[in-house]
Parts: structure tokens; sequence; C-alpha cells
């Protein structure tokens, strides 16, 4: 698997960042991932809203040895699977 970009974000999540996340999805070729690392204890609730899981899988979620960071890598499928009220290009932001 390969790891085309890694974000750094904070536990609260900023519209720009957001945006770049976003951004990062939707420019991602089909089979490679996206790491984010969070500062923080946990990802922002809002960060899961802005990809669709029938679009892209949650690859590894783990804390570091440091508790106050956490690692999120989502791999965009091979294969499109949307469903009939999913489009299939770009991210899911509302």
């Amino acid at each position: 698997m390969k790891i085309r970009q890694q974000l750094y974000i904070n536990e609260s999540l900023d519209p720009f960042t957001l945006l770049k996340v976003c951004q990062a999805l939707s420019e991602m070729p089909r089979g490679e991932a996206l790491e984010l690392i969070c500062k923080g204890g946990q990802m922002p609730n809002e960060l899961f809203k802005v990809f669709s899981l029938e679009e892209y899988d949650i690859v590894k979620q783990e804390l570091s040895d440091n508790p106050e960071h956490c690692q999120v890598v989502i791999k965009k499928r091979k294969a499109a699977s949307p469903g009939p009220d999913h489009s299939e290009g770009g991210c899911c932001c509302s």
C-alpha cells in the first residue's frame, strides 16, 4: 500500500484543515492511502464526515507511543461501489 500524503491535524479541526483533507482524498488515485496524524488523544469526529465508507477504507487506526498522538490511514478503494444515493466523484463534505 502506497501512502500518497501525510497530514498533521489538531484535535480541534479548523475549516481550512478540513478542506485540505477533503481535497487530498478527492485527488488521491484508487488504491493509494492518506495518513492522518492527530495531535490530541483522538481524531476529530468531523473528520469521519468528509469521506464515504463506500469509497474509502480505514486501514489503520491507532495511538502511538505518545498518548497525545493518534494515526489513521485511509485507503481509496480500487473499485467504486456507490449506492443509489451516492455519487462517484470527490469527497462528501457536508
